[in-house]
């Protein structure tokens, strides 16, 4: 349904509080890329996707559903974070975030694309005698430290896992999504409340599922190793990169014509300041994870940092430290970097190769490790890898902006939406 939109100024003269339908301009709000916005990623994520499954089940399937395992993990932390995005500005009222949480609130709402595309690794679960990913699936009588795992980790409770996790998030990304449209459409004042109701619902669930999720997906990949913190870890990584994907969005918005009135250099220098925030808490959960388990100096834990220090990872590991934080860190200490769209956009891109980079050393050295055991030889880094990764993230944010294609990439009803225009004009 079409929002009626009509001009009645300058959109920085906007009442903070008034009701901004009556006087948003149409045309800033209305998306204006083209189709060719979201058909070139989907077609070159799918043309990517299917070379890379061609040329992994004829070469290395294995390593082919390592690297699916990764970009589809990509995908879920990006959502993650879109999701946590809009549920803490919700509670916390923020002004400044309603002229861009549009893009949050449609990449919240693709949960149910996720688990689809998580269908492949379901289905390698079930159907395969040596699951390629995750050995807890394999034979494992003698060795007890998996055995002690049983009651946790096994088919069954794997999936019911999988139906509550992608069932939360897709019941609250939705909810919100649909909400923001409704307002949209007809203004309710009764509205942000009840987004903020499931916000404060949603806070909780989230905080539980992310975790346990990312105990499954990709700590569970190596069942002999384990770290409570390892929640906090991939939420940190998850949070960063959403930020970055809406620093890049909002620059392509702008360079298609979008949002040239509405967003300004203050909301690219607080998600500038969310980039630098979270570089340095990634760092700071990562550091703590390695400390806790240099000094507790166990074995069980000591061997999964050993196996990314060794045949070729340690280089991998050196490159995190350098490039996913040192560098970004003193780049992102000044303000022009952050104020500049496409400085931003350029390190949002970093991010996102980054992040890729991370889980790619969290998951891929259990493959390695193996054929090197077997006496065969493995790279850290193979043809296929970042191709799937890619295939797959360029097919979700091609979901992505074809939905925000659909309705007003802004909130256009909110009643704090002139606070946010005035604040990016102050």
């Amino acid at each position: 349904m079409e929002t009626p939109l009509r001009s009645s100024g300058p959109f920085w003269l906007l009442d903070p509080v008034g009701n901004t339908a009556e006087t948003a301009r149409h045309d800033v709000f209305r998306y204006a890329g083209g189709a060719r916005a979201w058909q070139l990623p989907m077609v070159f994520g799918g043309v990517l996707l299917v070379a890379s499954v061609l040329g992994g089940f004829t070469t290395d399937p294995t390593r082919f559903m390592n690297a699916y395992l990764i970009g589809w993990v990509f995908c879920i932390a990006l959502a993650l974070g879109a999701l946590f995005f809009v549920m803490v500005h919700h509670l916390v009222r923020s002004h400044w975030v309603v002229v861009v949480r549009r893009i949050a609130e449609v990449t919240a709402a693709s949960f149910p694309l996720l688990a689809v595309m998580g269908l492949p690794v379901v289905i390698s679960m079930l159907t395969s005698d040596h699951n390629p990913f995750h050995h807890w699936t394999h034979p494992h009588e003698g060795d007890a430290l998996v055995e002690a795992k049983d009651v946790y980790l096994n088919v069954p409770m794997f999936l019911i896992r999988y139906v509550v996790y992608f069932g939360v998030w897709s019941l609250l990304g939705t909810k919100l999504y649909r909400l923001s449209l409704q307002q949209d459409a007809h203004p309710d004042e009764r509205i942000p409340a009840k987004q903020r109701w499931w916000s404060a619902l949603g806070v909780p669930l989230f905080a539980v599922t992310a975790a346990f999720a990312a105990f499954d997906f990709v700590m569970s990949v190596d069942p002999h190793w384990f770290s409570t913190i390892f929640g906090v870890y991939f939420f940190a990584g998850s949070y960063w990169t959403f930020v970055a994907f809406l620093a890049f969005t909002l620059a392509w918005l702008r360079r298609t014509g979008n949002l040239d009135e509405v967003v300004s250099a203050n909301h690219y220098l607080d998600l500038g300041r969310w980039m630098l925030g979270f570089t340095v808490f990634w760092a700071y959960i990562a550091f703590s994870q390695y400390m806790l388990i240099w000094y507790g100096n166990l074995k069980e834990e000591t061997i999964w940092f050993t196996h990314r220090m060794e045949h070729g990872w340690q280089y991998h590991s050196a490159a995190l430290l350098v490039l996913h934080f040192i560098v970004p860190f003193f780049f992102l200490l000044f303000q022009g970097p952050k104020k500049n769209p496409k400085w931003l956009a350029f390190w949002a891109v970093w991010f996102f190769v980054m992040e890729w980079v991370d889980l790619h050393w969290l998951i891929m050295p259990v493959y390695t490790t193996d054929v090197v055991s077997a006496g065969g030889h493995a790279s850290t880094m193979g043809w296929m890898d970042a191709p799937t990764g890619l295939g797959l993230f360029l097919l979700f944010a091609g979901t992505i902006y074809w939905r925000l294609s659909r309705h007003p990439i802004v909130p256009v009803n909110d009643p704090r939406l002139g606070a946010s225009i005035r604040y990016g004009h102050v």
